[in-house]
C-alpha cells in the first residue's frame, strides 16, 4: 500500500479508522425459523476483511467506479448468500446474477454455479472487475438463483445496485482571505471560509472532508459534510479557536472525498497535493 506522504497525485487515502468488518462466523446450528430466501448481501474485500457497501435510496448499494481494478480493491466485489434457510440444502447450487434494469441497454452477468457444502457457512461469490465495469452508470439488481438437487430454479429477492461513474476533475480549494501565501487572522475575527467548487458526477450521498494541519503535520481541525447539494459549491467555516493559537506558523488545508454512500472510511479519496492550500498565518 502506498504510504500517505508519497501520494502526490489523487487516489485512495484510507482513513485511520477502517470501519466495522463483516464477520463470517461459522454457525453451530442450522435451525432457521424464517422461511424464504434472503436478500443477497453486496460486500467488498479490503485488507482481507469484508465490508458492506453503503446503501441509499433509490440507488441501493453504491459501488464507486474508482475502486474497480484499483490495486487496493482488485476483484473485491462479493455477493454473500446466506444458506441458513429451510429451502437450501447441502448439495444444492446457487448462482449470482447481476442484471441491468433497462430494456435499452440490457446486460446480464451470471456467475458459475457454486455448490452449498454446509448449512452453517454462507457462500461468497466474486463479481469480477471485468464485469463490474459494464454496469457503470446503470441501474441494476443483484439476485441469486437457488437450484435444488431435485431440480428447478428459485430466484432470491433482488438487491438494487448502482456503480457510480468516476468523479470529474478536482478543483483547488479556496481559503478566503489568503493573499500572496499569507492570511491575516485579524481580518477574520469570526472565522475563515474554505470553499470547494462542485465536482462532476458527485452525488448527494457522497461527502467531503477538509483537514487543517500545522507545518509539523499535527492535525488542528477536521470537518466533514455530506454533499446534499452536489451542484453547488460547499463552504466550511474554520472557527477562530482553530487558527488564532497558530499565528506565526505555516498551515496546510486539504480535502478528501468519501466515494460511495454512508461515508465508508475505506473509500476515502485524496484530491491530490495540487488542490491543497498552504499559507502563513499572521
Amino acid at each position: 500500500m502506498t504510504h500517505k506522504d508519497e501520494l502526490k497525485t489523487e487516489g485512495f487515502w484510507p482513513s485511520e479508522h477502517v470501519g466495522t468488518a463483516i464477520k463470517r462466523e461459522t454457525r453451530t446450528s442450522s435451525k432457521s425459523v424464517q422461511a424464504g430466501l434472503f436478500l443477497p448481501a453486496v460486500l467488498y474485500l479490503y485488507d482481507d476483511r469484508l465490508f458492506s457497501f453503503g446503501i441509499t435510496a433509490p440507488e441501493g448499494a453504491v459501488i464507486a467506479q474508482e475502486m474497480i481494478g484499483h490495486s487496493f480493491f482488485r476483484n473485491a466485489i462479493k455477493v454473500l448468500i446466506e444458506t441458513d434457510v429451510p429451502e437450501i440444502e447441502v448439495g444444492d447450487e446457487v448462482q449470482a446474477v447481476w442484471t441491468v434494469l433497462s430494456a435499452e441497454d440490457f446486460y446480464e452477468y451470471r456467475s458459475d454455479p457454486v455448490r452449498v457444502d454446509s448449512k452453517n457457512k454462507d457462500v461468497l461469490i466474486t463479481l469480477p472487475d471485468t464485469e463490474a465495469v459494464k454496469f457503470v452508470g446503470k441501474k441494476s439488481e443483484i439476485v441469486y438463483f437457488h437450484m435444488p438437487q431435485a431440480g428447478g430454479v428459485t430466484p432470491s429477492p433482488g438487491r438494487l445496485v448502482y456503480v457510480a461513474p468516476s468523479l470529474g476533475p478536482k478543483p483547488i480549494l479556496k481559503v478566503m482571505g489568503v493573499v500572496d501565501g499569507v492570511l491575516d487572522t485579524t481580518a477574520h475575527p469570526d472565522g475563515i471560509k474554505v470553499i470547494i467548487d462542485p465536482i462532476a458526477n458527485m452525488h448527494r450521498y457522497n461527502a467531503l472532508e477538509i483537514r487543517w494541519t500545522q507545518d509539523s503535520g499535527i492535525w488542528v481541525d477536521s470537518q466533514h459534510r455530506m454533499t446534499v447539494y452536489p451542484d453547488q459549491s460547499m463552504a466550511f467555516t474554520i472557527p477562530p479557536v482553530v487558527y488564532q493559537p497558530h499565528v506565526g506558523k505555516r498551515v496546510l488545508v486539504q480535502y478528501f472525498i468519501f466515494l460511495g454512500a454512508n461515508m465508508s472510511p475505506n473509500l476515502r479519496w485524496s484530491a491530490s497535493t495540487l488542490t491543497q492550500a498552504e499559507f502563513n498565518l499572521i
